[in-house]
C-alpha cells in the first residue's frame, strides 16, 4: 500500500517539467492523493459510507413509490407492476440509480476525501465548456446508435405501436432524472473507483479496466448487448483519463441514454428489453469510438503533450473546489 504522507503529482517521465515550468497537476485517477488529508483507507471508506447512504436513501424511495402504487391499486402485484413506461415505474427505475450521486458525494465528504469536486476532474469541478463542447459529437454518436436501434426494431417487428407511449409530463421527468441517472454512473465508475484504484495503483490501465466487468454486470443484456457495454465502459473511462475529467463520459453518456428513452417513449423500440443483436451492438461500438477520436483528435490532441500536462491545460485547476 502506497505511504499514507506521500501526495503523488504522477507526471509521466516523458512530460517532466523543465525548472522554470510549472509542475503539471495530478492525472485524474490519481486525484485521490491530492487530497490534503490523504489516508489509504479514506477511498474504500468513502465508498462503504456512500453504499450506507445509498441504501438508506433507496429503501426509502423504494416504499415511497410502492405506498403510491398500492394507494392507487390496492390488488396491485410487486413487481409486475413497476412499468418502466409509467411514471412511477420510471421514477423507481431511473431514480434510485440517479440516488447514487448524492449519496456518493455525501460519502466521499464525511470520509474526509475532501475537496469532493475533485472527483469531477483535475480542476476541482465540472468544466462546463468542455461538456458544451462534447455535446455535438456525442448527439451525433447517439443519432447514429439509435437509428440502427430503431432500424433493428422496426426490422424485426420489435417496436411498440408507433406514437406517444407514456403521459407527456414523463418528458419532463426524464429530461430530469437521465441526465442524473446517467451522471451518477460516471462519477460511480469513471470518478470514485477509478480514483480509489489509482490511489493504490499508479498505471491509470488498472483504473481503467478493473471498473469495467462491475459496470457490465450492472446491465442486463444478452451477450452482444453486454460487449457493447464493455465498450462503452472502456470508451469513456479513456477519455476521463485523457481529458482530465468526466465531463465528456457525462456527455455521452446523458445523450445517448436520452436518445434511448425518447424512442422508447415513441414506440421505436421497447425500454425494457435485454436482447440488443449484433448490429446494435456493433453500431454502438462504432459510434463510442468515433465519439473517443473525436475528443482524442478536437480536445486532447489539439491542446498539449501529455495526458498529465494536458488534463492541466484542458482547464486551470486553480484553487480545487469542492461540494
Amino acid at each position: 500500500m502506497p505511504s499514507s504522507t506521500t501526495t503523488d503529482v504522477t507526471t509521466p517521465p516523458d512530460s517532466m517539467p523543465c525548472p522554470d515550468e510549472e509542475p503539471a497537476p495530478p492525472v485524474h485517477h490519481r486525484l485521490a492523493r491530492s487530497w490534503p488529508q490523504y489516508r489509504w483507507w479514506k477511498p474504500l471508506l468513502g465508498l462503504v459510507l456512500s453504499a450506507v447512504i445509498y441504501a438508506v436513501g433507496g429503501f426509502v424511495l423504494m416504499v415511497a413509490v410502492l405506498l403510491s402504487l398500492l394507494i392507487r391499486d390496492p390488488d396491485a402485484e410487486f413487481p409486475a407492476t413497476l412499468d418502466v413506461y409509467d411514471p412511477w415505474g420510471f421514477t423507481l427505475i431511473f431514480g434510485t440509480v440517479a440516488l447514487m450521486l448524492p449519496a456518493l458525494l455525501l460519502g466521499f465528504r464525511l470520509a474526509g476525501c475532501r475537496p469532493v469536486g475533485l472527483l469531477s476532474s483535475v480542476a476541482g469541478r465540472l468544466r462546463w465548456t468542455m461538456m458544451a463542447r462534447c455535446l455535438v459529437p456525442a448527439v451525433v454518436a447517439a443519432a447514429g446508435m439509435a437509428a440502427v436501434s430503431a432500424w433493428a426494431q422496426l426490422g424485426e417487428g420489435g417496436a411498440r405501436q408507433m406514437g406517444l407511449q407514456v403521459p407527456w409530463p414523463m418528458l419532463l421527468l426524464a429530461l430530469v432524472l437521465v441526465p442524473m441517472q446517467a451522471a451518477a454512473e460516471e462519477y460511480i465508475f469513471r470518478g470514485a473507483l477509478m480514483q480509489t484504484l489509482g490511489a493504490w495503483l499508479k498505471h491509470p490501465g488498472w483504473a481503467i479496466l478493473l471498473p469495467v466487468p462491475l459496470f457490465v454486470l450492472g446491465h442486463d443484456y444478452d451477450l452482444p448487448g453486454q460487449l457493447a457495454i464493455a465498450v462503452f465502459a472502456l470508451g469513456t473511462a479513456w477519455i476521463t483519463w485523457r481529458t482530465g475529467g468526466l465531463e465528456a463520459a457525462i456527455a455521452l453518456h446523458v445523450v445517448n441514454n436520452l436518445a434511448v428513452s425518447l424512442l422508447g417513449f415513441g414506440g421505436i423500440g421497447d425500454l425494457a428489453a435485454t436482447e440488443v443483436g449484433w448490429p446494435v451492438a456493433l453500431a454502438d461500438a462504432a459510434a463510442v469510438a468515433a465519439f473517443v477520436l473525436w475528443v482524442e483528435q478536437r480536445i486532447v490532441r489539439a491542446r498539449t503533450v501529455s495526458p498529465a500536462s494536458r488534463a492541466g491545460s484542458l482547464d486551470s485547476p486553480g484553487r480545487p473546489g469542492g461540494r
